[in-house]
């Protein structure tokens, strides 16, 4: 089907590095394959290619975009096919992930900057499939399964990269995104560390692989990316609700409180804004002060919960989300929703024996594409 609705097409297309207008579902993607193109259809309107990271050539010493098994022409003949298909939807490629190694401080953020751009516009972009390489960066620096790693910390180093290559590619015209696990972005602590192993003493102590408020850090320190301090560096922020054992599934699968309830709650403390204690740490050199971020830019991030149904994950049906969508004040709702993974949509949910389509779920109270109705 592919082949033959691409040879349909003799131009090439340009899209601009934008987000689309209105509300956003956001899926991540390990694999091009046609799942994906199927939830593009269903309801994503963002695409979150998985992933990348700022290496080095073993062999050279040289800086490296190090791209992994992800079939970029396979990429770039989906983004053909998604225009042919006239469904409007970004392209952006993720940096990092859990277990991945954190950029290395061999450049600069705005070096990396122009590494990739470079990367992006001469090795990845493909004009004979109306691809122009991906439309902006989105960070995913997680912590390691192994407690001694030094990606349990959020270097400095690391997090002057995030920001000063954030602020050159949004000088540079494109999007950039950010996924903190919860713990990384939490409004409901005043807590800073740069290191990612901590527990939470109320709440699976023994589970020690939760930040405090590391991305905060970016977003607040690297919030402008022009001196007028008039261009936002940071388009979305993702927080991922699904992080293991997090405030989320606390507050609602322990405590009990109703998912809608906390979700606005959720959202009303990050519009609203909470204080961080950044000068807790000096090495960041950057000042206390409160952190918030405009409804615009808010997206809430989902899986598919725990294999086991343990809980670990947090998980909740997309019906449930409508829901929430449904109780915030009228103008009040987040940007949109965001959930790991595309190539997963479909699969029997959370230890259940139901299959959960998160795309089609949420397009159906978001409307980011038509929704099919009985006749169709």
């Amino acid at each position: 089907v592919w082949v033959v609705v691409l040879a349909l097409v003799a131009v090439a297309y340009a899209r601009p590095r934008a987000l689309p207008d209105g509300n956003l579902i956001l899926g991540y993607a390990h694999i091009c394959q046609p799942r994906v193109l199927e939830d593009a259809i269903a309801g994503v309107n963002v695409i979150n290619w998985f992933s990348i990271n700022l290496g080095m050539d073993n062999a050279t010493g040289s800086p490296q975009i190090q791209s992994g098994p992800l079939n970029l022409t396979c990429v770039a003949e989906m983004v053909q096919l998604l225009q042919v298909l006239n469904l409007s939807t970004t392209h952006i490629i993720t940096i990092g992930g859990w277990d991945a190694p954190h950029p290395l401080p061999i450049r600069s953020g705005t070096d990396w900057w122009a590494i990739f751009d470079d990367w992006n516009t001469n090795i990845i972009a493909r004009p004979d499939l109306g691809f122009d390489g991906f439309d902006g960066i989105d960070w995913d620096l997680e912590g390691n399964n192994d407690p001694a790693s030094p990606w349990n910390t959020l270097s400095t180093a690391t997090l002057d990269i995030m920001g000063t290559m954030s602020q050159a590619a949004k000088r540079a015209g494109y999007i950039v995104t950010m996924v903190p696990p919860q713990s990384y972005f939490d409004s409901t602590t005043s807590l800073f560390s740069q290191s990612l192993l901590f527990g939470y003493p109320e709440y699976h102590p023994t589970f020690e692989y939760h930040g405090y408020n590391g991305y905060a850090l970016v977003y607040s320190k690297y919030q402008y990316a022009d001196d007028a301090r008039t261009v936002p560096t940071f388009d979305l922020v993702d927080v991922q609700l699904y992080e293991s054992w997090s405030r989320a599934s606390f507050y609602v699968d322990d405590l009990g409180l109703a998912f809608p309830s906390y979700m606005v709650t959720l959202v009303e403390q990050m519009v609203r804004g909470w204080y961080v204690d950044f000068a807790s740490v000096p090495a960041v050199a950057w000042p206390s002060q409160n952190v918030s971020v405009p409804l615009k830019s808010i997206v809430i991030g989902f899986s598919f919960g725990s294999p086991d149904g343990s809980g670990k994950s947090f998980f909740t049906w997309p019906e449930s989300v409508a829901r929430a969508w449904s109780v915030f004040p009228t103008g009040q709702t987040p940007r949109g929703t965001m959930f790991w993974n595309m190539n997963k949509d479909g699969i029997p949910a959370n230890g259940t024996d139901t299959p959960c389509y998160l795309a089609a779920g949420f397009n159906s109270f978001l409307k980011v594409r038509p929704v099919p109705t009985d006749d169709d």
